[in-house]
């Protein structure tokens, strides 16, 4: 495909770089909500970039495990609404959360942490994607 017919001027963006973009960030949001919410007692910015050091291998590997297939998948259907789009984050984050724990049995707790955490990274993903994508009227 030729950079012309990458672009899109309605868009504003190079869909491929946009995509790229939005991948990272999808990745380092998990880490950075949890680096500010796990430290409970006397947050410091020790602490938070401890924790985000930590748990940003692990998001990365999520969102390039589970969400780039889930991408490929969904990308020829464009998802256009937020709702739709929160309703397979939180999908993804539910397997995520299954995944975890094999070979032993899901914690539906993690449910409530990975599933919401994994939301708002795919609301974060689409939104950036979605402004290298052609208007429609």
């Amino acid at each position: 495909m030729s950079e012309a017919q990458n672009k899109t001027p309605e868009g504003g963006g190079d869909e491929i770089g946009r995509t790229a973009g939005g991948f990272v960030i999808a990745a380092l949001l998990p880490a950075f909500i949890l680096g500010v919410i796990v430290p409970f007692d006397n947050w410091s910015l020790r602490r938070f970039t401890m924790v985000f050091l930590i748990i940003l291998p692990f998001s990365a590997a999520a969102t390039l495990a589970v969400g780039l297939p889930a991408f490929l998948i969904l990308r020829p259907f464009r998802p256009g609404h937020w709702w739709s789009v929160s309703l397979a984050g939180f999908g993804l984050g539910v397997l995520v959360a299954i995944a975890m724990r094999l070979p032993g049995p899901p914690d539906p707790h993690d449910f409530l942490i990975i599933g919401p955490l994994a939301m708002l990274s795919t609301l974060a993903f689409w939104r950036i994607w979605k402004t290298a994508l052609p208007q429609t009227k």
